[in-house]
């Protein structure tokens, strides 16, 4: 909210901020005005505690407290030492990051020289003789099975395809 022209003269008047003329011109305007007078007496009655607290002594802090604050001010890291710091934590991260991928390479290397990688016959399939006839086995008694299911199936009279 933007005070008025009116407020703005009311309050260079409490300031003192106005020429002799303009201040003669208030003067006169509160000596015909009630209302005017009654801001003007209002302003000054919730400025007054303003200015009398503005005016009383500042406390002064005791020397062994100025002490005691200037003790632990000088205990704290200068700009400098703080600057070095952040430098520091950045360059510390950067070195992590190099480190991390240092070691993934190197187990990726101690993969690659035992062999995890590159197995010698791992696109043919081994398997021990006997290993190859049970599978058959097992294959042929499947086959026969479903065969034996489809004839079960199948109308009396009608021929098995394929024998």
């Amino acid at each position: 909210m933007n005070p008025s022209a009116e407020d703005r003269l009311l309050q260079r008047y409490l300031d003192r901020e106005l020429s002799a003329d303009e201040s003669a011109a208030f003067a006169g305007r509160l000596l015909t005005d009630a209302t005017l007078r009654d801001r003007v007496q209002q302003a000054e009655a919730l400025r007054a505690p303003l200015l009398a607290a503005a005016a009383a002594p500042t406390p002064r802090a005791s020397m062994a407290f100025t002490q005691k604050v200037m003790a632990e001010v000088r205990r704290q890291p200068s700009r400098e030492q703080l600057m070095r710091f952040d430098l520091s934590a950045s360059t510390l991260r950067v070195c992590r990051r190099i480190l991390l991928a240092a070691a993934v390479l190197c187990a990726i290397g101690a993969a690659a020289l035992t062999g995890l990688f590159d197995r010698p016959g791992a696109d043919t399939l081994q398997a021990a003789p006997g290993e190859v006839q049970q599978e058959i086995d097992r294959l042929d008694a499947a086959i026969r099975a479903d065969q034996q299911r489809q004839e079960q199936g199948r109308p009396h009279g009608v021929p098995r395809r394929g024998n």
